[in-house]
């Protein structure tokens, strides 16, 4: 899932640049320059890191299963859970929640 954030971050830096390059305060370079750093945010952002709030939603999501709690594991391995990371700790807590008998099943 894309996350609203760093599309925003492209739109209010190429509304700044295209505005000030309608006003002919900066060259057409500095568009361009403000479309690239949108881009580079956009492509940046599975891998920062969550916020604190995202941490404690991926200590909830490990107690849901197996799976999830393996996710968690590997996820922490470095110390911080990234955009990408929460992503598959979610999916993994999905497949738990879906599984109706996870806890007679055998281990996986």
């Amino acid at each position: 899932m894309l996350n609203l954030i760093p599309i925003a971050v492209l739109i209010l830096f190429l509304a700044g640049a295209l505005f000030l390059f309608a006003r002919r305060r900066v060259p057409f370079s500095y568009v361009i320059l403000a479309a690239g750093l949108g881009a580079a945010s956009i492509a940046l952002w599975p891998f920062g890191p969550v916020s604190a709030k995202g941490e404690r939603d991926a200590i909830v999501l490990s107690r849901a299963g197996p799976l999830g709690a393996q996710a968690y594991r590997s996820a922490m391995t470095d110390g911080r859970i990234t955009h990408t990371e929460m992503s598959a700790i979610r999916e993994a807590a999905g497949r738990d929640i879906d599984d109706p008998n996870w806890l007679t099943s055998t281990p996986r």
